[in-house]
């Protein structure tokens, strides 16, 4: 079940033109690290920080693209359309359309249907961050927490329902996404950067 719920993910994210989304922010991100010398100064930084706009704007972008667009009755250009910022379209700011679900799931399909979607979605949001700032604190939890909030407080101007699950398994997905990116730039990467003098001096 899980592996069929990922693999639907990944069909709908090419088949439903969601692609669109990450090279617009890969492309976005890529003029900034251009234009203020990041890339010059720190090509391993920008790369990962153009990658990381790529996944943003993909993330909001289907965070609160309404229900249809998961089963191709939406398209990217949608949002151009003037139908979808009124009353009926597919953006709403009719308190009495907004939906607020704070049930938890029914059982273990009906989490791996939403759950594990803001688990896996929220996870790169983690592991990228570490790895691109430097100065980690308590902070930057919050914050965190206050971006994956504010994308579910979203979701109910453009026909959709969040709950405080979501919120919980998303802040969820982040940290288990922050732990990896811990142990890969801590841990990994300096292991095998102490291998990489002994091989050379093994060599000689």
């Amino acid at each position: 079940m899980t592996f069929d719920v990922i693999l639907e993910y990944l069909t709908g994210y090419v088949k439903y033109g969601f692609y669109m989304y990450t090279l617009a922010g890969i492309l976005l991100f890529f003029m900034y690290c251009v234009f203020s010398d990041s890339l010059a100064k720190n090509a391993g930084r920008s790369i990962l920080l153009t990658l990381f706009g790529g996944y943003a704007v993909t993330l909001l972008a289907v965070m609160i693209s309404p229900q249809s667009a998961f089963q191709g009755a939406f398209s990217p250009l949608d949002w151009f359309s003037p139908s979808a910022w009124t009353g009926g379209g597919i953006v709403s700011f009719t308190p009495s359309r907004w939906r607020f679900d704070l049930a938890l799931p029914e059982s273990w399909d009906a989490f791996v249907d939403s759950g594990l979607g803001n688990l896996l979605a929220y996870l790169p949001f983690g592991l990228f961050v570490p790895l691109i700032w430097e100065k980690i604190s308590y902070k930057t939890f919050l914050i965190a927490l206050g971006v994956i909030v504010g994308i579910e407080v979203l979701q109910i101007f453009f026909i959709r329902s969040f709950g405080l699950c979501d919120i919980a398994i998303a802040f969820l997905g982040f940290v288990l996404g922050f732990l990896v990116a811990l142990v890969i730039k801590y841990v990994i990467l300096p292991i095998k950067q102490k291998a990489g003098p002994s091989k050379k001096g093994g060599k000689k």
